[in-house]
């Protein structure tokens, strides 16, 4: 592997199935009321166990890669009139929307908010928002 990973998994967010009824439409199993999961479906050699599994907003931060960006709220002024935290904040913002959205974590054992499957491991993690 290019990056020296040591696992990585690909996850698609999808709303939860529920139980359907031999006269109901194509997209009846999708249950759009609740709240979307994370269902893993692709997994490097030793990950493998994630294949399947889901993961619930509430569970860890994962989630938070798909929060989206705020726009400042900076009045129709023209960008000469802008206070420097104004055009600091609007500039930010174009940063931040040019690139795909993630959430980095530098020490996993660290971080309260992560969420594991399995015993914890040292290390970093990295989700990215694939949009395809």
């Amino acid at each position: 592997m290019c990056t020296g990973s040591t696992g990585v998994y690909i996850g698609e967010l999808i709303w939860p199935k529920k139980k359907i009824e031999e006269n109901d439409f194509d997209d009846a199993h999708l249950d759009p009321e609740a709240e979307e999961i994370i269902r893993y479906i692709h997994a490097t050699e030793n990950h493998e166990y994630l294949i399947k599994n889901t993961l619930k907003k509430s569970q860890g931060l994962t989630h938070d890669v798909f929060v989206p960006i705020e726009e400042p709220q900076i009045d129709d002024k023209p960008e000469e009139e802008l206070t420097a935290e104004e055009w600091q904040a609007k500039n930010k913002y174009e940063e931040l929307k040019s690139k795909p959205r993630h959430v980095f974590i530098k020490e996993v054992v660290r971080e309260p908010w992560m969420h594991f499957f399995r015993v914890p491991k040292l290390g970093s993690y990295l989700a990215v928002e694939l949009q395809y």
